[in-house]
């Protein structure tokens, strides 16, 4: 289990698989884990565990 914007979740893979699991585009976004910011190149290598904390913000364009 673990909290995705707040949200409980059960999910076991790396934050790219969440991020696509999600349908959220990795380049329009910044991801933390436990108040850490993932490197958009770490995305792939990067597991999330059991309890992680992850926020995911996306970038809006307006005008």
């Amino acid at each position: 289990m673990i909290k995705v914007n707040d949200k409980d979740m059960n999910f076991n893979g790396t934050v790219k698989e969440l991020l696509i699991a999600l349908n959220i585009n990795q380049n329009s976004c910044v991801v933390l884990v436990n108040d850490d910011i993932v490197k958009r190149e770490n995305l792939e290598d990067f597991y999330l565990k059991e309890g992680d904390h992850v926020e995911i913000v996306s970038f809006v364009g307006g005008g």
